[in-house]
């Protein structure tokens, strides 16, 4: 069996999560843990839509074009302490394997009271939608490509540059 092969087995049947496969539609961290490079991943609900952004040690932040479940984990580990239950359970339920690190309850504890909505890095024009009360534009959630919050028309590329400041 080929790489491609094999993905194709993996993908096979499998829709990718949206966040209208969500109960709760609260904007959250749905994900949270760190990749192999040592850098912050993040998956969380914006707005009723679920974006996964990758901050760099550098500082960029990079916005992953999210084509299945897998791409939603980060492929060194995930904190269970800031991962959502009802998203992890909806990845198991289609074959994603999730990798936690050991479960710390002063983390998970930290983050329950924090009352914060998010624990990792979000993209910038969603800090602002959220400072001033806003929503995403009425096409976002159409599943109409919008050019600043819809990213699947750039092209084949797994992860976009997302310029801060």
């Amino acid at each position: 069996m080929t790489e491609h092969e094999l993905q194709c087995i993996y993908d096979a049947n499998t829709k990718v999560l949206s966040g209208s496969d969500l109960v709760n539609k609260a904007n959250r961290t749905l994900m949270y843990g760190v990749t192999i490079d040592r850098d912050v991943f993040h998956t969380y609900l914006f707005c009723g839509e679920i974006f996964t952004v990758i901050e760099r040690k550098d500082g960029d932040l990079l916005l992953r074009n999210v084509e299945s479940n897998y791409q939603f984990v980060p492929d060194k580990r995930a904190f269970p302490g800031g991962c959502d239950y009802e998203f992890c359970r909806l990845l198991r339920s289609s074959d994603v394997w999730i990798t936690f690190s050991d479960f710390d309850e002063r983390e998970a504890m930290n983050n329950a009271r924090s009352g914060k909505e998010y624990i990792g890095p979000i993209l910038a024009e969603h800090h602002l939608l959220l400072a001033c009360g806003g929503s995403l534009p009425q096409n976002a959630s159409s599943g109409k490509a919008d050019a600043d919050y819809n990213l699947s028309d750039v092209g084949d590329e797994e992860n976009f540059v997302v310029e801060l400041g």
